[in-house]
């Protein structure tokens, strides 16, 4: 985006994915996002640290201004807003679109709030730009949930200032909507028209999401965050399949409390019915209970996995703690409800906490981390108690709980810090310098972990990779065919192709391949592992198998890091079996700096001849490891690895480890070109041109037996497209050559020379997508879909120009409409002040 409002034109395309998909369309993108602004005008490592402190400031501003809109205490305010803004939901999404969203809901609400008491046509104009700002936040889950709540707020508002103008106040909210629809539609009509060409517009269905809420017994997480182990602390069991990311609810020791003594008695609870009921739907959905599962057959509900819905659930208990926190210092007698809910909930907690970690049988563990927590818990009841049993000035146990809440949500946030050192932000490095070294026009494919999907745009490369919200399903079908998905990683919303052998990455315009090993060895097949076990000190594990191919050169192993970079000195060690005894033939050190959690650790060595059919041994150990900085190996209770058995320090044991040996096979395709450490650089010797001339084709309209073709018998100069061209005529078979030159290429226009001996095609490996558009010699002409998901455009016998322009109608329409919407708010806005004024 910064490249092409830097280059004076519209960021509607990014070429530098997917071998090309829609930027702007893409509505996670978030191009209008006021707050992007700063990735504009600076460096990326500048901006991520600014738009976080404006994301929390903004959102602890807008929320403070509408808990005081309710007339509530400026600490109550300043409390709840303190909630919201460092609790789990924003300090760990903080550098998602999720919180860019977030940002703008309690300005909306504010707004809400002031249609109802008011009936003035400016609030609406105001919540309409406020709705449309939400919008262009670019995360449509977020937004779904933001529009819900404010849906059920307007009806649980008007229902309690029933007889107050509510068919006016009603109509404005409608108004509002409406209005900040068409102000998005700038946004939303080409984002439409996106969504309905991608595999995610049928993947995301209600059924798809209805059994990944949380588990009940996970509630223990709002007062014990980091039970099941912490992104930092050396431990994460993986309970529930759920990250700690997706498990966090924690908004505070006090929140609780204050929340149950906010809705403790019916005048309280129809007070704020609105949050009471967002609050209960929010915890329905978020631990899949049997109502929340019935909710989310209904389409709204399903724009997102339940657990996400801790966003509502984080706002609503944010007002409510803010109410319960003025309520709290309203009774002077002894409140009994209050201590009811105090021991009701601690007890709760700590019995939860107890069952847990002697289910993790981890207790001494888990204890000697939550000390402090415990201690913090009791502090709280201690705050809590001390209000009604001794006679402490008001404000100093307001400005008590007030210090609480800061400190303890610093403890919590500390270490989820998103500050990013400079350093640390796609830094330049040795490879990626010598690949800028090459001015041609081609594109790259990191393999394994090497460089994950999207980055490489960031140093000016196009990769055939990427991972996005949306992602066009033709493309997403056409990878599948160059993807072998027993190779790890494959994660979900990535498209990682990895047959490197195959002729389609040719004509993708692959010209360079970087890997941590030997680009030779056979890829791997994966194995599922559902246990694991510590490498503990002085620990040596093994696993013995029998080789299947000559040239054993690789053997990779699962392993987890719990989140850290733990820098173990573990050792490898290979044994041959030789008439009867182990005989050690290779020996190595990890560099277990590139370790990642659930990752494959690579041990590669020399290659041994005539290996196929031997028995062989490799075990590694380590001298230290301690709680931060131990390593699992992962294994199954079923022998994988035929003819292996798994040792423990010399003792053999059930199941096997997940090892995969890998074997070295010959290739002419690649040539290694660049070599540092553990990462290589092959240059692809048979790669094919961005943009080149065919004189062959087939026609196939049905698009399975197209990828069928495309899989099994490839061609380059036999492309397949799926209609024939009108007034073209056939194309004999030629084996000539055309002169082909790309001029220009920019992200939504690209200039082609071409001088061709005969009529053919001219094939261009970018995604073919509506919008664009091809003008030959200044006429504009078709475009063909050409190997299932790519562009072709007829040519004559000759000389031409022929360029490609991204134009797309969708973008002009909502362009049109969306400037049209803003004069009208503008207009009736200043018509609406002078008319009053003259009133």
């Amino acid at each position: 985006m910064k490249v092409a409002f830097s280059g004076g034109f519209f960021p509607l395309w990014n070429p530098y994915i997917l071998c090309g998909a829609p930027l702007f369309a893409n509505w996670q993108s978030g191009v209008l996002d006021p707050i992007n602004i700063f990735f504009y005008v600076t460096s990326p490592a500048l901006a991520l640290n600014i738009v976080a402190f404006f994301k929390l400031f903004l959102a602890g501003v807008f929320m403070y201004l509408f808990l005081k809109q309710y007339r509530l205490s400026h600490k109550a305010s300043v409390f709840g807003a303190c909630v919201y803004i460092f609790s789990a939901f924003f300090i760990n999404w903080l550098n998602w679109p999720h919180t860019s969203v977030a940002i703008w809901l309690p300005l909306i609400l504010l707004f809400g709030e002031r249609i109802i008491r008011n009936g003035n046509y400016l609030d609406c104009m105001g919540l309409s730009l406020a709705l449309a700002f939400l919008i262009f936040a670019g995360h449509p889950g977020s937004t779904v949930q933001s529009f819900l709540l404010l849906g059920i707020y307007c009806l649980a508002r008007l229902y309690q200032v029933r007889g107050q103008e509510v068919l006016k106040k009603f109509f404005l909210f409608i108004l509002a909507v409406f209005v900040s629809l068409l102000l998005a539609a700038i946004f939303l009509v080409p984002g439409v028209e996106f969504m309905k060409l991608t595999y995610q517009y049928e993947a995301r269905t209600a059924s798809g999401y209805t059994s990944n809420g949380l588990p009940l017994t996970s509630v223990v997480l709002m007062i014990f965050p980091f039970l099941f182990g912490n992104l930092k602390d050396g431990f994460w069991t993986g309970l529930y399949r759920y990250n700690f990311i997706e498990m966090s609810t924690y908004m505070g020791l006090l929140t609780p409390y204050l929340v149950f003594l906010a809705v403790s008695t019916r005048k309280l609870l129809k007070e704020h019915l609105a949050f009471v009921i967002v609050s209960l739907y929010s915890l329905l959905l978020i631990f899949s209970l049997a109502i929340g599962k019935i909710l989310y057959k209904i389409p709204i509900f399903a724009t997102q996995p339940p657990q996400r819905f801790v966003y509502t659930l984080t706002f609503a208990f944010a007002y409510l703690a803010a109410v319960g926190f003025d309520q709290l210092f309203l009774e002077e007698k002894t409140n009994l409800r209050m201590a009811a809910g105090i021991g009701l909930i601690n007890v709760g907690a700590i019995a939860l906490f107890i069952k847990f970690a002697l289910t993790l049988q981890n207790l001494r563990a888990v204890l000697s981390i939550y000390r402090f927590q415990f201690m913090l818990v009791i502090l709280a009841t201690i705050l809590l108690t001390l209000r009604y049993l001794m006679k402490i000035p008001k404000e100093w146990l307001k400005n008590a709980f007030l210090v609480f809440l800061v400190a303890d949500l610093f403890l919590f946030g500390v270490n989820l810090n998103s500050y990013i050192k400079k350093d640390y932000v796609y830094p330049p490095t040795t490879i990626t310098n010598y690949i800028k070294k090459d001015k041609s026009l081609f594109r790259v494919l990191p393999l394994s972990n090497v460089m994950s999907p999207n980055i490489p745009m960031v140093y000016g490369f196009y990769d055939v990779r990427g991972r996005d919200a949306l992602l066009i399903k033709r493309y997403a079908d056409f990878a599948t065919t160059i993807t072998d998905f027993n190779v790890p990683p494959q994660l979900p919303n990535f498209i990682m192709p990895n047959m490197i052998n195959s002729k389609l990455m040719d004509f993708l315009n692959v010209k360079y391949v970087i890997n941590t090993s030997d680009i030779n060895i056979t890829q791997p097949v994966i194995i599922k592992a559902d246990r694991f076990q510590d490498i503990k000190r002085r620990n040596v594990y093994g696993q013995s198998f029998v080789a299947t191919e000559n040239d054993l050169a690789e053997i990779d192993y699962l392993v987890g890091t719990f989140g850290n970079v733990v820098n173990i000195p573990i050792k490898y060690h290979l044994y041959e079996k030789q008439k009867g005894q182990w005989v050690e033939i290779r020996s190595a050190k990890a560099d277990t700096d590139r370790f990642r959690d659930n990752t494959y650790a690579i041990y590669l060595f020399e290659p041994i001849k005539n290996s196929k059919g031997k028995t062989y041994l490799f075990t590694f150990e380590t001298p230290t490891a301690t709680k931060s900085r131990k390593v699992a190996a992962y294994y199954n209770s079923d022998p994988f690895i035929e003819g292996g058995s798994r040792y423990e320090n010399g003792y053999k044991k059930k199941g096997s480890y997940a090892l995969m040996p890998r074997y070295l096979k010959p290739t002419d395709r690649y040539k290694l070109v660049y070599y540092e450490k553990d990462l290589s650089v092959y240059q692809n010797t048979k790669v094919m041109p961005r943009a080149y001339m065919a004189f062959n084709y087939k026609v196939i309209s049905i698009g399975g037996k197209i990828l069928e073709e495309l899989k099994s018998n490839f061609d380059y100069q036999t492309p397949i497209i799926e209609k024939e061209p009108k007034y073209f005529g056939a194309i004999k078979n030629y084996e000539g050559k055309a002169l082909t030159q790309i001029k220009k290429y920019k992200p939504q226009e690209i200039k082609i020379k071409v001088s061709t001996p005969k009529k053919g095609l001219l094939l261009l490996s970018d995604t073919y997508y509506p919008g664009w558009n091809v003008y030959v010699d200044g006429k504009k002409a078709e475009i063909f879909r050409a190997n299932y998901a790519f562009r072709a455009v007829p040519l004559n016998k000759g000389k031409h120009t022929v360029i490609f322009s991204y134009e797309p109608v969708s973008f002009r329409v909502g362009f049109f409409i969306s400037i049209m919407t803003l004069f009208f708010v503008i207009a009736s806005s200043v018509l609406f002040v002078i008319k009053r004024k003259k009133s």
